[in-house]
């Protein structure tokens, strides 16, 4: 990544953020630089010019300790996030090693949001892959690393990756219509010791009528889901480090950050072993 770094520092030292996470470091981050094609949301903490310390963007993160107001999506999507307000619920960016993550914590209610679904479920009937660098020592049953829910209504929920709500440290999924069908509850276990003190590559990997996790490499169980795959989940709300139910932000998660990268399909083993190998060196 340090190549990567090195792309940003014109753009940054004359103030241009947005411009440094555009055109040539978007080709590179989406595909171009080693991960799979055709992501739906990539986030790094170690592309810098990514981050800003408020919701504007206006103010690039440039030290361990810093605020992070937005999270920009490194891809042309453009589906970036910002936090709920610019006070104390903002993550914080830290550095270890000379890499980079955000922490969030539960405490202070932190969370990242963009009002708007990512589409990740409901455009590819179920098949789709999500992958994390992270490590989560404290995360409490239920919380939610990433989910999608509504402003308005309960039931429709979109929890990638969840603590199980048994044991905390167990990786779970949840997933739920609008009319309140379950199609996969959090007891579920797909991943276990996925969610400690260590530092690791969580791959969440759905196929269409169930889900199997991925850390390190290391396959889990393939869990069938207790009901059949449906469209009828109309979120509006993506969250990083919470999810939003009726409106209201709920199950924040103590968690640390290095990248969160989407696709809209499964990966093909290759593809999968290329995402873990660049995830892995990237975090502390």
């Amino acid at each position: 990544m340090r190549w990567l770094k090195l792309l940003l520092i014109p753009a940054l030292l004359y103030g241009q953020v947005a411009s440094a996470q555009s055109a040539i470091v978007r080709l590179l981050l989406s595909g171009g630089g080693g991960y799979p094609a055709g992501q739906t949301f990539a986030f790094d903490a170690n592309v810098i010019g990514s981050l800003s310390t408020n919701i504007a963007g206006s103010t690039g993160v440039a030290a361990d300790g810093d605020t992070v107001g937005t999270w920009r999506d490194l891809t042309a999507n453009n589906f970036n996030l910002a936090a709920a307000a610019d006070d104390t619920t903002r993550p914080i960016y830290h550095v270890s090693g000379g890499k980079a993550y955000v922490s969030f914590a539960s405490a202070s209610s932190t969370v990242l949001i963009r009002s708007a679904s990512s589409g990740l479920w409901q455009n590819t009937n179920g098949y789709f892959t999500v992958c994390f660098s992270l490590r989560a020592p404290s995360i409490a049953t239920n919380a939610v690393v990433l989910g999608e829910g509504s402003s308005s209504a309960a039931n429709p929920i979109i929890k990638f990756l969840t603590a199980n709500s048994t044991t905390a440290s167990t990786a779970s999924v949840n997933y739920r219509t609008d009319g309140g069908t379950v199609i996969q509850t959090p007891v579920g276990v797909v991943q276990a010791n996925a969610l400690d003190a260590t530092w690791r590559v969580v791959c969440m990997i759905n196929k269409g009528n169930g889900t199997q996790g991925n850390i390190d490499g290391v396959q889990g169980t393939y869990l069938t889901w207790s009901s059949g795959y449906s469209s009828a989940i109309t979120t509006n709300r993506f969250t990083m480090g919470a999810i939003t139910n009726n409106g209201t932000l709920v199950s924040y998660a103590d968690v640390d950050i290095s990248a969160i990268r989407g696709w809209p399909r499964v990966l093909s083993p290759s593809e999968l072993n290329r995402v873990l190998t660049l995830m892995k060196a990237a975090h502390p």
